[in-house]
């Protein structure tokens, strides 16, 4: 990370999983507390667990009974994993930004990238602001995107080398942090997947089937 004139910092040296380089005056990294003080409500426990993939996709599934999350203590989030994906968490090199990789390692991958937003800053998310601050991508296709506790972002393209110039994501902020999104488009169906399946709170277990 180095320091750039005035209050603009760029974040050099992210793992490639990072879509963004820098959300430029922004972000400086603090110490981070977890958003979540209670578990997931239950209506939100109920639809991540009543999520229903595509019937035939070929890399999402879900084994019955068998309940798998990625839960992140430090920062306060989880969702679902499906069948074959891990989640190890990671750290850009002299960075406080958190970096999840979600992967099955066949290929198909979604990488999550949290930081905390610079503390007086406007935490507004707008258009102008991720095409400004990204400005080495092409963006387009902007949508609004839902998260089930109602928090809101954008979906949009993008054609970042990572993704091998085909890739889309999600962003949104939340207490204080910015949450990035991204997936290669050939994979939207795991984006889809993570972004129904997340909660601000810890899951609560489904209850045993009645006999």
């Amino acid at each position: 990370m180095r320091q750039e004139s005035g209050t603009k910092v760029l974040i050099a040296g992210a793992v490639s999983a990072v879509l963004i380089i820098g959300f430029i005056a922004f972000f400086a990294f603090q110490k981070t507390q977890p958003l979540w003080s209670l578990p997931a409500s239950p209506e939100e426990s109920e639809k991540a667990y009543s999520y229903a993939p595509n019937p035939n996709s070929s890399i999402i599934k879900f084994t019955e009974g068998v309940h798998s999350w990625y839960v992140n203590e430090r920062l306060g989030f989880s969702f679902r994993l499906p069948d074959g994906f891990k989640a190890p968490d990671g750290k850009v090199s002299g960075s406080d930004t958190h970096v999840v990789e979600l992967s099955n390692g066949k290929g198909n991958d979604l990488h999550v990238v949290v930081l905390k937003i610079k503390a007086g800053a406007d935490q507004t998310l707008s258009e102008e602001a991720v095409r400004a601050n990204t400005p080495e991508e092409a963006l387009s296709n902007f949508r609004s995107g839902v998260l089930p506790d109602g928090t809101s972002g954008f979906v949009f393209e993008t054609d970042s080398e990572k993704w091998n110039g085909a890739g889309v994501a999600f962003w949104f902020s939340k207490g204080g942090y910015l949450f990035t999104l991204s997936t290669a488009k050939k994979d939207m169906e795991l984006l889809d997947m993570v972004m129904e399946t997340w909660n601000f709170g810890r899951p609560i277990p489904p209850p045993p089937p009645q006999n």
